[in-house]
């Protein structure tokens, strides 16, 4: 009987060690890779310098950071990268494939000089193309001309066109992103006349319809 006993404790003993040596034994692959940006070609760094006017006292949302659209903007079927940028000019890299890209920003004509603090892509006038809507912030003290929002119209050819969206042109609000409402027929709710797309700022969501 003691000798049963003193099996059956050595045999609960024994069953956890060979299950920790066996996970001690597996390894899994990592799911994720790092890249350098030698190897991606991405090298956009979104620095932001603060001194005795502009730091978290006087700006509270001065550490928010910026946003990152992806989308197919020549329709080569691979996804293309735009950065908001801060104090930097914002930046959009053009996939080349097997993870390369190229920095296209000037010659796409979308360099930036505002607190941009999100991005959307949508192909905003439905002509194919993915057009880019930036949501531009600031401090309260601001000009509301420094906090328009950005939209570069598509022109098909890797360069963009760039306008201001009617709904907040005269006085933008302070926003960190925003999201997009389209109406391909008919006139949208918050643009009474034939500009056909509103903007609803706090949000970074883009209907589904439109993915």
């Amino acid at each position: 009987m003691f000798e049963r006993l003193h099996c059956s404790r050595l045999f609960a003993l024994l069953i956890p060690l060979l299950w920790l040596t066996g996970c001690a034994g597996k390894r899994e692959h990592a799911v994720f890779k790092i890249l350098s940006p030698e190897q991606t070609g991405v090298t956009f760094a979104n620095t932001i310098t603060t001194d005795d006017s502009l730091n978290i006292q006087t700006d509270v949302y001065v550490y928010n950071g910026g946003g990152v659209g992806i989308g197919d903007i020549d329709n080569d079927g691979l996804p293309d990268i735009f950065f908001a940028g801060n104090m930097v000019s914002s930046r959009l890299y053009l996939n080349k494939g097997n993870m390369r890209f190229e920095d296209i920003t000037k010659q796409a004509g979308v360099s930036t000089n505002r607190w941009a603090s999100g991005v959307t892509m949508v192909d905003i006038n439905n002509d194919g193309y993915l057009d880019i809507y930036v949501s531009v912030s600031g401090p309260e003290w601001s000009k509301p001309e420094e906090r328009a929002n950005l939209l570069f119209i598509n022109n098909g050819d890797r360069t963009f066109m760039q306008t201001i969206p009617g709904a907040f042109a005269d006085k933008p609000p302070v926003v960190t992103t925003s999201s997009i409402g389209i109406t391909v027929t008919g006139r949208s709710r918050m643009c009474p006349k034939k500009l056909e797309y509103c903007t609803t700022p706090v949000t970074a969501s883009v209907p589904s319809s439109l993915t």
